[in-house]
């Protein structure tokens, strides 16, 4: 039984897991945001409880489930779609990593600006690019307005 499923694992991997060169720059960025995370507590003094791996271990998870989720559609669609499913979902596939490592490249951003806000690279890099990843959504006066309680 476990034959079985090992063998059937191993063909699933080979046709629809999305590029392994991404998988590999999305496990860098979740280091780094850890890292960093950890470095910006430790600078605020601010404890780092079980509460706060909980998140980390949650955030790895729905991540993961996300691309696992995209992955059965993938073979779902390869099953019944032929060739051009396929290619339809490795680009979703790889468009849903993409995703995931550019938020967790902006979550790197924001802890390295929190580390020392006041430094010159934090006021020349840090939030210029944050600015420019999260589409300067925090300061929009549209969003703003909405979140205003009347």
């Amino acid at each position: 039984m476990k034959l079985l499923f090992a063998g059937s694992l191993a063909f699933v991997k080979v046709s629809f897991l999305p590029d392994i060169d991404l998988l590999t720059m999305l496990f860098l960025a979740m280091v780094v945001d850890f890292a960093t995370g950890c470095w910006k507590a430790k600078v605020q003094n601010k404890a780092r409880t079980s509460e706060g791996f909980k998140k980390t271990v949650g955030k790895f998870m729905q991540y993961a489930g996300a691309i696992v989720g995209g992955y059965a559609l993938s073979y779902i669609g390869g099953q019944k779609g032929g060739q051009h499913a396929i290619t339809v979902f490795e680009w979703f596939n790889n468009g849903l990593v993409i995703f995931i490592i550019y938020i967790e490249i902006t979550s790197i951003f924001e802890n390295l600006y929190a580390i020392d806000p006041d430094s010159r690279l934090s006021q020349l890099f840090f939030q210029p690019a944050i600015k420019l990843l999260t589409f300067q959504l925090k300061n929009n006066p549209v969003i703003k307005s909405t979140e205003q309680k009347p």
